[in-house]
């Protein structure tokens, strides 16, 4: 792996308004949502993030963010279920610093979003895995044949399933593959109405959920990265600020490093979730803010892969995806 295995991180916030979203992760509760307001983006930076997310929770609520801007800015954190909804919501001018996935960020740029990969947030060689159903009839991946299948549209549970498969020499007209929220189908796995699920970490959780069995994990099919995003118009107008956020973000990450019961607690009281599934969701990650050659290859191999499989118009250059200055401002990623 490109980076150095990091100790784990985690933390809170400042403000918390809830997007219009439900919280993604197993063992999450449904959380009230809010509609979306304007902001007066002169002084507040909207940031977008997911349930089980440390850095930017820890940034706010351990003083990082305010350590780095005094009472420059208010920083109002998000919570989204996914990738997708945080690419309409970068669409709708709502957003300025957002965290996902590789497969939205690319169909998010390619569909013509203006969002800019500015750093790593984590990687993960054991964040997702393929669930079956303990009366699935699924004991091996030879098993998927003819089996409905879950998995989220345009996130990496849907490259994930399509690599399980073409590995296997199984084309998708065998199986009947359903697109579903990630708590959705794991909850459609327990009642039976799917045989099997691509679900996230913490994998014990789900098992419990579901009486299931792990068939397999994104570890013998890629590392999972999770990017740290800016709002091209945003980043355009304060290139310095972005740089000083990712100098906050990476003192988060130290601090969750040597303070991972606190971290895990904020994430918890934040989310709703068991503080022990995010204790796993933590230890599963290496939490990183930097950048690495090796992730723009990867990028450039998951952009060949979303054209492949139709999801974007054409191949594009993972260099007019990712801008590496602000991380070089803030003195993080040397060439």
């Amino acid at each position: 792996m490109m980076f150095k295995k990091l100790r784990k991180t985690v933390a809170s916030v400042l403000l918390l308004s809830l997007f219009g979203a439900t919280l993604a992760g197993c063992g999450s509760r449904d959380v009230p949502t809010a509609q979306a307001t304007e902001l007066n983006t002169d002084r507040v930076i909207r940031i977008a993030d997911q349930a089980n997310y440390f850095t930017a929770k820890v940034a706010i609520e351990q003083g990082f963010l305010k350590e780095e801007f005094g009472d420059d800015y208010t920083f109002e954190l998000s919570l989204f279920e996914n990738g997708p909804a945080i690419n309409e919501a970068l669409t709708a001018g709502k957003i300025d610093i957002a965290s996902y996935g590789d497969n939205p960020a690319i169909q998010g740029y390619a569909g013509g979003v203006d969002v800019k990969i500015i750093s790593t947030l984590w990687l993960s060689d054991n964040s997702y895995a393929l669930i079956a159903g303990p009366d699935s009839g699924i004991e091996t991946l030879d098993d998927l044949r003819g089996k409905k299948i879950g998995y989220a549209a345009a996130t990496t549970t849907h490259q994930l399933i399509l690599k399980i498969l073409d590995r296997q020499g199984i084309s998708t007209s065998e199986v009947t593959l359903v697109n579903i929220k990630r708590v959705e189908g794991n909850a459609a796995v327990a009642s039976g109405e799917l045989d099997a699920n691509i679900a996230e970490q913490p994998f014990d959780a789900v098992l419990e959920q579901t009486g299931g069995k792990i068939i397999t994990t994104n570890k013998d099919y890629n590392v999972q990265p999770v990017f740290i995003l800016a709002n091209g118009e945003f980043a355009r107008s304060n290139p310095d600020t972005v740089s000083r956020i990712l100098k906050a973000y990476d003192k988060a990450n130290k601090w969750a490093a040597e303070n991972p019961e606190e971290a895990a607690k904020i994430v918890s009281d934040i989310n709703g979730n068991d503080i022990e599934g995010v204790k796993t969701y933590y230890n599963t990650r290496q939490w990183i803010i930097g950048w690495d050659e090796s992730l723009t290859k990867g990028l450039n191999d998951s952009i060949q892969f979303s054209f492949d499989n139709g999801n974007i118009p054409e191949v594009f250059d993972a260099g007019n995806l990712v801008d590496t200055s602000f991380l070089e401002q803030a003195g993080l990623y040397s060439k």
